[in-house]
């Protein structure tokens, strides 16, 4: 089965590239998870600077879902828990600064 595999990856340019970013960025990616893990923010602003810089790493990879089927140990339940938090922050700012009646769009027309 092995073998298959191997030879499955081997022919197409797509998993030529995943193969790569996998062997490129096993250090970075084994500290990246060791990061996430022991992660504990003291709020949310902590979790959005925290997702900031690890989203920019995690752009470096060509196809992130499949370059981190090679590491069993990824917390990736917490990465998407991190994410969500982040994004609901930005949910969050965008409507208070909607309702902002200090704002231009509000003024008498």
């Amino acid at each position: 089965m092995g073998l298959v595999k191997e030879e499955l990856e081997g022919r197409s340019a797509y998993q030529k590239q995943v193969a790569s970013d996998r062997e490129a960025y096993k250090g970075m990616l084994g500290e990246l998870g060791r990061e996430v893990a022991a992660f504990s923010p003291a709020d949310v602003a902590d979790v959005e600077r925290f997702m900031g810089a690890f989203e920019d790493k995690m752009a470096l990879l060509s196809d992130e879902n499949m370059v981190l089927k090679a590491f069993p140990d990824w917390p990736s339940r917490k990465v998407e828990m991190l994410r969500e938090c982040a994004a609901r922050s930005r949910d969050v700012r965008e409507m208070v600064t909607s309702l902002d009646v200090a704002s231009p769009k509000w003024r008498t027309r």
